[in-house]
């Protein structure tokens, strides 16, 4: 367990995600470390372990079937339907070759950087808007009343007031969202052309099984392929063999891949919908419920509905409700109401 936690503190110190929402993590975080376990697993199965196996003459030697069968690795092999009574011409088997299983792992890893490229956008953005978000929500967990000093949070805030309408950061936010929408419809897309099955692949496969159409017949992540070489014997003499071999790395490749299809799916439709409701939240109506919300959780007062319009529009702006809410969607509400507290006082002295 001390291993562990270790980890998991070291990772957060690195980049702690304490400016998105848990919609954001979900693609930036979680996935990503999904994306690397199974790229590791694959890895190992595949150059650690046995994940071709083919059957070869008798004559050969274990050392021939050896390199057949790391040649076959290599150099990809093709599928031929197991009632196809005689395989297939050169060209049409060039054609079926299957060249994907030798680089899933490295494109595993390559799809886990693509969505961590939001993340890295959204990171670069915030810096141009002087505001720390992550620096603000890990102090508001741990220190909250250092952080909302008045003096503090005044200066947190000068950036996110600047200017008539103050929209950089929640423009960043909603460019970021949809910049991620992008890169996992991307990443659906480049995944059916890797595996050459389009970009529905994920669906295809499963109907294909609830439909009893195994592999043998749909070619879907096929078990048993066959492979082409050519042996030089001494003497100069060429023969040509082809190998039928099992394919056992395409059984993780498959479960692997219509498991991410149906992840990305679902990470699409989160992303959508977040995305909405980001953009509903910009309405002044929504902005002004948030902050009363916020005040009446530490507030039993009664609070105008005109001073807390006011309060947006004049004190907080449109990028000052949503460091708020970021706040509270990383800490609480009650941390969120004690962040705003200082800059509500100082808007009802000037009112008065």
């Amino acid at each position: 367990m001390d291993f562990f936690a270790r980890a998991k503190k070291a990772i957060g110190n690195v980049d702690p995600t304490y400016d998105v929402d848990s919609s954001d993590r979900l693609k930036y975080v979680y996935t990503p470390w999904i994306l690397c376990g199974t790229a590791f697993l694959i890895f190992a199965h595949e150059y650690v372990g046995a994940p071709i196996q083919c059957w070869a003459p008798k004559q050969w030697a274990k050392g021939w079937e050896q390199y057949a069968e790391q040649y076959c690795l290599i150099e990809n092999t093709y599928f031929v339907k197991m009632n196809d009574s005689n395989l297939p011409a050169a060209q049409e088997r060039e054609d079926r070759e299957i060249r994907y299983y030798q680089w899933v792992p490295f494109v595993l890893l390559l799809q886990a950087l693509f969505l961590y490229f939001p993340r890295f956008v959204w990171k670069q953005l915030q810096s141009l808007t002087k505001i720390d978000l992550p620096s603000v929500t890990v102090a508001l967990r741990s220190e909250a009343k250092k952080l909302s000093d008045p003096v503090n949070v005044a200066s947190i805030m000068k950036p996110a007031r600047r200017g008539a309408w103050s929209y950089k950061l929640t423009i960043s936010l909603l460019f970021t969202k949809m910049l991620s929408i992008a890169v996992i419809v991307g990443q659906i897309v480049f995944v059916g052309w890797f595996l050459g099955a389009g970009f529905l692949h994920g669906l295809r496969v499963v109907v294909d099984a609830l439909n009893g159409r195994q592999w043998e017949e749909s070619g879907n992540f096929p078990r048993v392929t066959f492979c082409d070489l050519e042996v030089r014997e001494l003497g100069g003499a060429v023969h040509r063999w082809s190998l039928q071999c099992v394919l056992m790395i395409n059984m993780f490749n498959e479960k692997i891949f219509v498991f991410l299809w149906w992840w990305f799916c679902m990470l699409l439709f989160i992303s959508i919908l977040n995305l909405f409701r980001w953009l509903i939240r910009l309405s002044f109506d929504a902005q002004r419920s948030f902050i009363t919300a916020v005040l009446e959780s530490t507030i039993d007062d009664d609070i105008d509905a005109r001073e807390v319009s006011e309060f947006c529009r004049k004190m907080l702006k449109a990028d000052g409700v949503t460091i708020v809410r970021l706040i509270e969607e990383n800490a609480t509400i009650y941390q969120a109401a004690e962040f705003v507290l200082p800059l509500w006082d100082e808007f009802l002295q000037k009112s008065k």
